[in-house]
């Protein structure tokens, strides 16, 4: 009766989101109620979906909505000081693809992606190896962390991939249920939190707790109290990360060893700077992704012809071949297709791609790239 009830829901989900696709795709109603329905219901499939398992698919369906749509919103609503990241085109014309490219994705990743019988699965599987299984995956990725600085450019990023697995093996920790499992796991997560705190750069750090998070929450079912905690406890997280992030970043690469806890608490605590006009406009530059595709909108087809599916197969190309066998493929970063398709500048130190959804519209145009999301 549960899984019957869990499987209507999902259904009514799909219909909701495929349904504001198409009254966003022809602008029969406001985008700003198009933009909260899909967000909400996206949002309700997370907590959903956290029941059930893995929920790597909702994250991402997640973040898609933050981004292209809630981010982009703001943005056409605040007076962005910066005009570089500002929406380029009216919002009838950014919201008639962004909404119906966001739901093309959210109903793929919601039809094909995430069983409800991932939590089951974990929950029944047999964990008396798994602790020894993290440590030699520990291992492994310690040795391939010491030994990647004297590997040659061609195997450097295969050393940096192995050494990866000391997340892998944070997880296999999780599940064994040894009585060291907490220790370790901090051990293996250790050298993140180092470097995230030496680079000033929380991406990752951001990513990997993240899902580690979710799993833990996957292990055993939770009450709707401690649902709600959870989600207030990821927000919070993030949200003073990205207040903080800014100054301590400058305290960092001046060559200062500031503390994150210190400079946390000057910021949040005793500043309150999240209460400001620049903290907020921060805030939406960073969650929007909108002002990338906007300029692609823009800039393509009437200057850049579309690619016509050009860079989907050079980047399947560039994933499969290794370096060494193709040298001339493409460069990590995105710097060539950001500048070809939004004619915008961008300098070759800085990484920024045009996103999934700007690569679609690329390629493909309004009506080609919200079929091929």
């Amino acid at each position: 009766m549960a899984r019957s009830s869990d499987s209507n829901q999902v259904i009514f989900v799909l219909i909701t989101v495929a349904a504001c696709g198409f009254l966003g795709a022809f602008q029969l109603v406001s985008n700003e109620l198009l933009v909260a329905v899909i967000s909400l219901s996206v949002f309700f499939w997370l907590a959903l979906i956290l029941d059930f398992g893995l929920p790597i698919p909702a994250l991402g369906c997640c973040l898609a909505c933050l981004q292209w749509l809630v981010g982009p919103m703001l943005a056409y609503y605040w007076n962005i000081s910066e005009s570089r990241y500002q929406m380029y085109v009216d919002p009838a014309t950014y919201f008639s693809f962004a909404i119906p490219g966001t739901c093309g994705f959210v109903i793929g990743m919601l039809t094909f992606a995430g069983k409800p019988e991932d939590a089951k699965l974990l929950r029944m599987r047999d964990g008396r190896k798994d602790f020894e299984i993290g440590v030699v995956l520990l291992l492994i990725a310690v040795g391939a962390d010491f030994l990647g600085r004297y590997l040659p450019g061609e195997l450097r990023f295969f050393g940096h991939l192995l050494s990866q697995l000391r997340y892998i093996a944070a997880i296999y920790f999780l599940f064994s249920h040894h009585s060291w499992r907490y220790v370790m796991i901090v051990f293996a997560m250790s050298h993140l939190l180092v470097r995230s705190a030496e680079s000033a750069m929380f991406h990752d750090l951001i990513l990997w707790s993240g899902l580690l998070a979710c799993i833990w929450y996957s292990t055993r079912k939770r009450t709707v109290l401690a649902k709600a905690v959870f989600f207030a406890v990821g927000f919070i997280f993030v949200s003073s990360i990205q207040t903080v992030k800014r100054e301590y970043r400058d305290a960092v690469w001046s060559g200062e060893s500031p503390s994150f806890a210190v400079v946390a608490y000057e910021v949040l605590i005793e500043r309150m700077e999240f209460k400001e006009r620049s903290a907020i406009e921060g805030a939406i530059v960073r969650m929007n992704q909108g002002w990338i595709i906007s300029a692609v909108i823009r800039h393509v087809p009437i200057r850049e012809p579309h690619a016509m599916g050009e860079t989907i197969k050079d980047a399947i190309y560039a994933s499969f071949v290794p370096r060494f066998l193709a040298p001339n493929k493409k460069e990590a970063g995105g710097q060539e297709n950001f500048r070809r398709f939004t004619g915008l500048m961008l300098a070759d130190s800085t990484s920024m791609g045009i996103s999934p959804l700007g690569e679609a519209y690329a390629n493909y145009g309004r009506m080609g790239g919200s079929v091929f999301m």
